[in-house]
């Protein structure tokens, strides 16, 4: 918030708004106290970071002993899925292609895209060893130029609201360098 610099802002009640270092779920976030200060920087610009529980909302009255601000915010992170990825490739498969999309998180309909980040990470080092960003949902890639292993495709999808909210989800694959081939079956 803004307004004349070097006041002091301190939180009166911040329902459903937390402590940034809160634990990671599946603990319970740390609450923001009454009379935590806000923080001036640059001057006149007064901020307080926080996170919230996706879906739950939250609301902030702040005071500076005069005055008193509130405000309020719900957001949903987008849930997003990952299409086409099969469990193994071959190297010899040639190129695949495979979508990325995402529902609101309160279902009511499909998000929209700000961008998706795909990225293939080698397992056995961490390495991101392909990747490709922008706000086109089609992820092309070719197994013959990955080595045998296994991989994560992961996908960062940026919904289009603002701020916008992150949301990521992985899916693990192999590669096998190994002829994998389709071969009738006769059931003997």
């Amino acid at each position: 918030m803004n307004s004349v610099p070097g006041e002091t802002w301190t939180v009166v009640t911040a329902p459903g708004l937390y402590q940034s270092a809160s634990p990671a779920p599946p603990a319970a976030p740390l609450p923001i106290a009454a009379a935590t200060p806000l923080v001036e920087g640059p001057a006149g610009v007064y901020t307080l970071a926080g996170i919230h529980v996706d879906g739950l909302g939250y609301s902030i009255t702040v005071t500076n002993g005069t005055l008193q601000l509130s405000t309020s915010n719900i957001c949903y992170y987008p849930n997003p899925e990952i299409n086409g990825l099969d469990a193994v490739y071959c190297n010899q498969d040639g190129p695949q292609s495979v979508t990325a999309s995402a529902q609101l998180g309160d279902n009511s309909g499909p998000a929209p895209v700000e961008s998706i980040l795909f990225e293939v990470i080698r397992q056995s080092d961490n390495v991101v060893v392909a990747s490709q960003s922008g706000v086109g949902d089609t992820f092309n890639f070719n197994p013959a130029s990955l080595l045998q292993g296994q991989y994560i495709l992961r996908v960062s999808f940026d919904e289009a609201g603002s701020p916008g909210c992150v949301q990521s989800i992985e899916e693990e694959f192999e590669v096998r360098n190994v002829g994998c081939g389709n071969f009738p079956w006769d059931g003997n």
